[in-house]
């Protein structure tokens, strides 16, 4: 069975996750066109961190090639 605290202290660390995910997405919007005209090359972008990032800049309107290791 949880405990209240371990629950309490779970939810916690969800809302602080979600609450930074959406101010990081606030700041990514209000941005957009902060590389514009900029080219970016990411290395590792098939999947995880290389694969957000590459998001993130073209949402801040950056071109990006992807270089992949992986066909999967």
């Amino acid at each position: 069975m949880v405990s209240l605290k371990e629950s309490s202290s779970s939810i916690d660390k969800w809302l602080y996750f979600n609450l930074r995910t959406l101010i990081c997405e606030a700041k990514m919007k209000s941005s957009h066109n902060r590389f514009g005209g900029k080219i970016v090359l990411i290395t590792g972008a098939s999947h995880g961190i290389g694969k957000q990032t590459a998001l993130d800049f073209a949402l801040a309107g950056a071109k990006v090639i992807i270089l992949v290791a992986r066909t999967e």
